[in-house]
């Protein structure tokens, strides 16, 4: 063998050497990639995602509040590192009525340790969900409720109403919630309205809860003004075509069966004498 010249063994070891290489390589580049993604994530999910996400949201001060399928939104939908925080924390406990995307309503102090967001999304069948969404400090997902919404197709829906107040005194917000079932009438000119009893949830210290706290007769009379107010802004919306006289009838007979003590009931019976007198 002359001098220079290389054997076997030689070549295999520095065949070797050059596979070790590559396995260092590739390890440092995937260790690198690791890093990259841990560094992305954390903001998204640890504290940081947290305020990011709190800042996307208008903070107001606990006071009674009313929501319908029709609360509107403050701010855009949810985006980026706001929306990847909150599909992070909820992909393994969302409930069916909470979709996106989300768009901010408001946040206000809950209770001790724990902030509240009230977030609007589509619901299960082509309408709009108001939730609330409870956090505790930090950033730890704590509950999510339907507040108010609206589901349902071809003349069957369900729509739910929803109050904040404090019931007990304590100074945690209970909810109150009307859910109602609105089909269209035999002949499908009208809708029909059952109301289901009126329920509430408390706050147990882990979650959201059923309650059967006294409920005064003050705060029966404002949700009757409420969602009577929504029905009647609605009928007064389509019922003077001439052509829906006999549905408008029935429609405000049942709006005056169902909302006997609102503030606008003589308005309500005027019109329906109007309806009543007009010609045919």
């Amino acid at each position: 063998m002359e001098f220079g010249e290389q054997t076997e063994s030689d070549l295999r070891y520095v065949e070797t050497m050059k596979a070790l290489r590559r396995l260092v390589y590739a390890l440092i580049i995937f260790s690198m990639a690791a890093l990259s993604l841990k560094i992305g994530a954390a903001p998204q999910d640890g504290a940081s995602g947290y305020n990011a996400f709190r800042k996307a949201f208008h903070q107001i001060e606990l006071k009674p509040m009313y929501l319908t399928f029709e609360t509107r939104a403050e701010g855009p939908a949810l985006q980026g590192t706001t929306a990847d925080f909150l599909m992070l924390k909820t992909r393994k406990a969302k409930p069916a009525f909470f979709n996106g995307p989300f768009e901010p309503v408001a946040e206000f102090r809950f209770a001790k340790n724990l902030d509240a967001f009230l977030i609007k999304g589509p619901s299960e069948l082509n309408d709009r969900n108001i939730s609330l969404v409870i956090f505790r400090d930090g950033g730890q997902l704590m509950d999510i409720v339907l507040v108010a919404g609206r589901k349902g197709d071809e003349g069957y829906y369900d729509e739910q109403f929803g109050w904040i107040r404090d019931l007990n005194g304590d100074g945690i917000p209970e909810l109150l919630l009307d859910e109602q079932l609105a089909r269209l009438s035999q002949d499908a000119s009208y809708e029909e309205y059952l109301i289901k009893p009126l329920r509430q949830k408390s706050w147990n210290g882990e979650r959201m809860v059923s309650s059967k706290y006294p409920v005064t007769k003050e705060i029966l009379k404002v949700i009757e003004e409420n969602v009577g107010t929504f029905r009647l802004e609605w009928l007064q919306s389509w019922t003077s075509d001439p052509r829906a006289r006999s549905a408008a009838i029935h429609s405000y007979e049942n709006w005056i069966k169902l909302y006997p003590s609102h503030s606008q009931i003589a308005i309500a019976r005027s019109r329906l004498q109007e309806l009543r007198n007009s010609p045919q």
